[in-house]
């Protein structure tokens, strides 16, 4: 989705790319196998060498129908790793995924092409688009009620929806979210994981976020982020929202915990151009102004590390403080930075 970590100065920049990785968190639950080289996961279905796999691409069901009545395993993945559910969940094949569960797939296991069908299901091909038609092969747009009739028959089948709440929020799928969300899923997502609320900010998609928190979202919760798993969005991020990491903060920041708690109104402060008013909308949900990323990094500190006037303004106007207890001041970098905007509006 983006490009890859550099090994940027500490300071914001580590901070910054701690936040910008619960991005590529999301979408990583969608795996793509070493043997797909760089094609679309339908075509890695279609081209399976098993039979029953290939025919997932039929959107009839027929010839799944067909395959498992001739005796082959609904379960027995191919050479690839891709298995017959998680192919038809990911190409929106609702007869097909019908058929696979009565003759006994198995509901939870992934598959290279889609990862796990519940996830596949709604995500669709992930970074490789979902256009109606590519390479030849169909696939059922993610507005279709039918991937929502998928993932109710795999949660029927003693799926969690809390693993595909998240993957659902990253690619705009309001529909899934909603029925998600209905059928039993912690609109905080999954535990231990980036929230779907942090990366509908991150993907500035402000009906997602309104989803959310109509689902009773908490706005504070933003789920853990991995340390180590971090960095693959900061270089698109930087210059698409006109900041720059400080190089005075070098190495301030470089002992961040393998894992923490990023609050998403901390998200929030980063995105320079929010025409959508996401901070807003988080602090109007009543989204904490003074929570702490990694417990010691404040929205409003953000915004003064990237210059971010407007951030900081609505924040100060929602009771943002300038110095909580126990973390790192924006006064005092404001002062480093002979930043006198930033000082007024902080005094005000």
């Amino acid at each position: 989705m983006v490009a890859a970590f550099l090994g940027l100065f500490a300071g914001l920049g580590a901070l910054a790319l701690v936040l910008l990785g619960a991005v590529a968190l999301l979408i990583g639950s969608i795996s793509i196998g070493p043997c797909n080289f760089g094609m679309s996961k339908r075509l890695s279905c279609a081209g399976s060498d098993r039979r029953l796999i290939a025919a997932t691409v039929d959107l009839t069901g027929r010839q799944v129908a067909t395959r498992l009545r001739k005796g082959d395993d609904p379960n027995l993945a191919d050479r690839a790793g891709d298995t017959a559910l998680a192919c038809a969940a990911l190409i929106g094949n609702r007869k097909a995924v019908d058929e696979l569960l009565a003759a006994g797939a198995t509901p939870g296991v992934a598959g290279t092409a889609g990862g796990r069908p519940i996830i596949a299901a709604v995500s669709g091909e992930g970074r490789f688009g979902n256009e109606a038609d590519s390479d030849g092969v169909a696939i059922t747009p993610l507005t279709s009620p039918d991937r929502v009739a998928i993932v109710r028959a795999l949660v029927k089948k003693g799926v969690s929806p809390d693993i595909a709440l998240a993957p659902a929020a990253e690619k705009g799928n309001v529909a899934a979210i909603d029925a998600l969300v209905h059928l039993g899923a912690d609109p905080n997502g999954a535990a231990a994981a980036p929230s779907p609320l942090l990366g509908a900010v991150f993907g500035q998609t402000p009906r997602v976020v309104a989803t959310l928190l109509a689902d009773h979202a908490d706005p504070n919760n933003g789920g853990t982020v991995g340390g180590g798993d971090v960095g693959k969005a900061i270089n698109q991020l930087a210059p698409t929202e006109g900041f720059t990491i400080p190089l005075s903060l070098a190495g301030a920041l470089m002992k961040l915990p393998d894992k923490g708690e990023v609050p998403p109104i901390v998200a929030a402060a980063l995105l320079h151009h929010d025409r959508q008013g996401l901070l807003t909308q988080l602090l109007e949900a009543r989204a904490d102004p003074n929570a702490l990323a990694f417990g010691r990094y404040s929205a409003l500190w953000i915004a003064v590390q990237t210059r971010n006037y407007a951030a900081a303004t609505v924040l100060r106007v929602h009771g943002a403080v300038p110095d909580p207890p126990g973390a790192e001041s924006a006064t005092a970098a404001a002062f480093r930075f002979g930043d006198q905007r930033m000082l007024t509006i902080l005094q005000h």
